[in-house]
């Protein structure tokens, strides 16, 4: 196997010191690229000029202190993982600089735990990382619908002597409001689901709330191509034909990375016979996308006519939930 790269920060006096955990590195089967500081200056220089896997710092130094470091990288708004490497501290000093931010510490006597403590905190940065992101693909949805309220609210301002359009209005904002809130709930369960299979079971089980879907699936693509049902729920079952025809509408979302929605599937040329018989008519496929490839296909089929006309926006803000749950479960 060959050596895992990590860009490593030393913050270090001793030269030699800074050799001994490069040396520790290698052994531990990584490939370090490094840069030795031991001042505040050349720390925040480093910082600035190029990006950093982990931090590693010394306690005492003639000219700067590991608590200090930490603080600066606080200042920088950098979310590292941030190690402790010292000869000389103790456990008051080592429970302080925890207190402090610091995420462990190593002896320097005892450096055989400096790569498992690296691979744990490199583990936690990640999940740290796919939470930040869920959180800003939340935040972009929640203006968009916000944005949506708003100018629903504007056109109400502008038809207050039309009571059916005002009431009307009123539905859409309060369902807004609890697609809103489910993606919420879905957000979070995708760092205290138990397994992928509960995860994708609830999310589509609250898609069919959000969405009014009356059968919700996703499907992923398995070794050799072949699309598996990993999730489901609803009232009609999805014909095995519609996913293996190479020409079927799951296949073209598969192909092409892009959603496509069908409000009338009675009348397209597209649509699957066996499911205009089970009473289909609307039909939309957004595709699941993990690191720019797709993994997958989140489906969702209507008894009604234009059964998604509004709700695209909450369906494929759902779909890069699910690729983040797809990615942190890839990644455990």
């Amino acid at each position: 196997m060959a050596d895992k790269p990590l860009r490593v920060l030393i913050v270090e006096d001793s030269e030699d010191d800074a050799l001994l955990l490069v040396r520790e590195l290698k052994r531990g089967g990584y490939a370090p690229v490094f840069e030795r500081v031991d001042t505040r200056e050349a720390m925040s220089a480093a910082l600035d000029e190029q990006t950093w896997d982990v931090v590693l710092s010394d306690y005492h130094m003639p000219h700067f202190s590991g608590l200090a470091a930490l603080v600066l990288l606080k200042e920088k708004g950098l979310d590292l993982p941030f190690i402790l490497v010292s000869g000389k501290i103790g456990e008051d000093l080592a429970v302080e600089a925890m207190k402090a931010g610091a995420h462990d510490f190593v002896m320097k006597d005892k450096l055989a735990r400096l790569n498992p403590t690296i691979e744990r905190e490199l583990g936690d940065a990640r999940v740290r990382q796919e939470r930040k992101r869920a959180e800003e693909a939340l935040a972009e949805t929640a203006e968009k619908l916000e944005n949506r309220v708003r100018e629903l609210e504007a056109v109400n301002r502008f038809n207050l002597k039309l009571v059916n359009e005002r009431a009307e209005l009123i539905a859409k904002l309060e369902r807004r409001v609890e697609q809103l809130s489910r993606l919420h709930r879905m957000a979070r369960e995708i760092y205290v689901a138990p397994s992928p299979k509960e995860l994708l079971n609830s999310i589509v089980s609250h898609l069919s709330q959000v969405a009014g879907s009356d059968f919700t699936s996703i499907v992923l693509v398995g070794e050799g191509g072949n699309l598996v049902t990993c999730a489901e729920t609803g009232k009609v079952a999805q014909p095995f034909q519609e996913r293996a025809r190479p020409g079927g509408l799951t296949r073209t979302v598969i192909a092409t990375g892009k959603p496509i929605y069908i409000p009338n599937y009675l009348s397209d040329p597209r649509s699957n016979p066996l499911l205009v018989v089970q009473g289909i008519k609307s039909w939309a496929g957004v595709p699941l996308i993990v690191e720019g490839k797709v993994k997958g296909v989140l489906i969702v089929r209507s008894l009604r006519e234009d059964g998604f006309a509004e709700d695209m926006e909450v369906l494929e803000a759902t779909a890069d939930l699910v690729g983040l749950a797809i990615s942190r479960f890839e990644s455990v």
